[in-house]
């Protein structure tokens, strides 16, 4: 609400939200890619394997959340969007962990090790998404300063 409206002419997808949206997508799908690739260890699948994928998956797409809320806010400010990642969080690891969901969901609880997998990853992607979220701002500094340039010449 702070910054002008866009001009009536200027595209509602731009170039950067395309960039950013292939982005997420990427790490999300090469994520759940490598450990649906590591985890498979015959040509079966397991449930073992099939609630590592889609955790990771999921996890993943958590961390897309949050990272893709406006560059000027930060982490914790929006808590309706941190509310809503903590409960789907604790749903997921309901999902695995809990007895009856199990067996309606055809999921298998994941050890110690493998959750650490996921979690290794879904920080990785955390520092990833951080160091685009830091060059989105970066390109928005600049442009700002040749505006503003601009209008002084």
């Amino acid at each position: 609400m702070r910054r002008p409206p866009r001009k009536k002419n200027a595209p509602i997808i731009t170039r950067r939200l395309l960039a950013r949206v292939l982005f997420s997508a990427s790490i999300i799908v090469l994520g759940t890619l490598f450990v649906y690739m590591t985890g498979i260890r015959d040509d079966a699948m397991s449930r073992r394997e099939q609630t590592m994928t889609f955790t990771c998956f999921v996890f993943l797409d958590l961390v897309s959340a949050i990272q893709n809320r406006g560059l000027g806010c930060a982490i914790f400010q929006n808590r309706m969007l941190i509310t809503t990642v903590s409960i789907s969080f604790l749903t997921q690891l309901a999902l695995v962990y809990v007895s009856f969901m199990q067996k309606i969901f055809q999921t298998e609880g994941l050890s110690m090790h493998d959750l650490g997998i996921i979690l290794g990853l879904a920080v990785c992607s955390m520092g990833l998404h951080e160091g685009r979220r830091w060059y989105e701002r970066r390109i928005d500094a600049e442009e700002t300063y040749t505006a503003v340039m601009e209008e002084l010449a």
